[in-house]
């Protein structure tokens, strides 16, 4: 049977995801991150849309948890 991964096992395999769909990590450590990526461009390139930003955190269990950050 496959061992499961440890919390910050699963916190660098769901970074290396994220990273791989354009997503920029801003910070992290063992337990948690700030991700952020730059919102859909708008009216045929000329407005660039603002930059969403979250942190993304695992519990204990290795549940994953995000929250937008204003």
């Amino acid at each position: 049977m496959a061992e499961a991964l440890t919390r910050d096992q699963e916190l660098e395999r769901t970074l290396k995801e994220k990273r791989a769909q354009g997503y920029r990590v801003e910070s992290h450590n063992d337990t948690e991150a700030v991700l952020s990526m730059r919102g859909r461009r708008r009216f045929f390139n000329l407005l660039r849309g603002d930059e969403v930003r979250y942190r993304l955190s695992f519990d204990e269990v290795g549940h994953a948890t995000s929250r937008s950050i204003d």
